[in-house]
């Protein structure tokens, strides 16, 4: 991408949003030895980061305009927008999609400063449940109905999003390919769980979203769909495959196939079938879903309307709703407790 062309980029950024550019002597004051201010937003910069995302650090801050209400700061500084300048476009996509993308399962943006130093900040919903990497540490393994609900949820939020009717500048409609879905990368807030990070995300027109093709190499080799290792054509069914290892380790514990290296993993994934161990008691309906979502080729994989169509996604839904009319749900030790009333 030319440098006109990120420069009308960034313009729309500005059009869209409004990207606040903080005076020189605004930016980042120390209001004592270790708290930045960002604007109206404070945060301490030697404290332990909640994440990193693609390209920067998440810090805990807070909105000091807003009760000193919770938020998280990625921090973009200027020394990685120049070590990572043939990356300039993915830090300002990140922004621009960001911008336009609403919904309950989906991180929510505030706001973005751009310092007179050239740090970018980005501003977002503080989530109070931490990830599910942090859940997985702490747990190992979730129960069959959590772990379908949480993905019956965000395959909801990636359908959302084609129904949002976003639009490029000759008018197609687009949707959204992730291409770095994780653990990591699933935050949760008041128990619900939300995607976050879409450093990695990329914009299709939406009557082609089926159609492979070569797109940039990007993401967490463990989670990628087998066309992303081999470096072939892929679709954005690549999201179905990294969510389907998501929920594999969610039930299991671990990945399904787990190596040393890409081309080792690449290699038992064509060659070794997906197995599930006998001491985790999967169902068959879960059992067959993740087949599907697994399916080494891109055309034959389920995509996320399929997915909320398949018949393990209703019939956790139908659970839940007929837990919720007696009033209790299953918690994770199998002892029954009050659903919060709305």
């Amino acid at each position: 991408m030319s440098s006109l062309d990120l420069n009308r980029l960034f313009r729309q950024i500005f059009d869209r949003f409004t990207i606040k550019m903080l005076k020189r002597e605004d930016d980042e004051q120390a209001d004592d030895e270790y708290e930045k201010k960002i604007g109206q937003f404070r945060y301490n910069f030697q404290a332990v980061p909640i994440g990193a995302g693609t390209f920067g650090k998440v810090f805990k801050g807070r909105d000091t305009l807003n009760n000193d209400a919770p938020v998280a700061i990625k921090v973009i500084s200027s020394d990685t927008l120049k070590k990572y300048k043939s990356s300039e476009e993915l830090f300002l996509r990140e922004i621009n999609i960001l911008t336009a993308l609403k919904g309950p399962h989906i991180i929510e943006l505030i706001k973005v400063l751009k310092s007179g130093s050239g740090n970018i900040y980005i501003i977002t919903k503080f989530c109070n449940g931490g990830s599910l990497r942090d859940l997985l540490k702490q747990e190992k393994t979730l129960s069959e109905f959590r772990a379908i609900k949480i993905l019956r949820q965000l395959a909801q939020a990636f359908v959302d999003i084609e129904k949002l009717d976003l639009r490029d500048d000759e008018g197609e409609k687009l949707t959204i390919m992730h291409r770095d879905i994780k653990p990591d990368n699933i935050l949760f807030h008041n128990g619900e769980p939300l995607i976050a990070d879409f450093g990695f995300a990329k914009t299709l027109v939406d009557s082609m979203k089926e159609r492979r093709d070569m797109h940039t190499l990007l993401g967490t080799p463990d989670y990628m769909a087998p066309q992303i290792l081999d470096e072939r054509k892929y679709s954005y069914r690549c999201d179905v495959w990294s969510m389907g290892i998501v929920v594999y380790e969610m039930l299991v514990g671990q990945r399904p196939w787990h190596v040393s290296t890409d081309y080792m993993l690449l290699q038992n994934i064509l060659s070794k079938p997906l197995k599930f161990p006998e001491t985790n008691l999967i169902s068959e309906e879960v059992q067959g879903l993740l087949k599907q979502m697994l399916e080494i080729e891109d055309d034959k994989r389920l995509n996320w309307k399929e997915v909320l169509a398949h018949p393990a996604i209703i019939m956790n839904k139908k659970f839940e709703i007929e837990q919720a009319e007696r009033g209790k749900v299953k918690t994770e030790g199998g002892l029954e407790e009050q659903l919060p009333k709305s």
